[in-house]
């Protein structure tokens, strides 16, 4: 996952929440966004 910018990153995980994808997947980019000391989107719109 390290080949992903971390906009990129960031825009995948608050798709993937507005779009209600796999618990697994928005985890596994929340991780991701946590391991590079990001801050985690806090409000999505819908």
């Amino acid at each position: 996952m390290h080949l992903l910018t971390d906009d990129f990153l960031l825009e995948a995980y608050r798709n993937a929440v507005r779009q209600k994808l796999d618990t697994q997947f928005i985890e596994l980019l929340f991780l991701e966004i946590h391991s590079r000391g990001l801050a985690v989107p806090v409000t999505i719109a819908s």
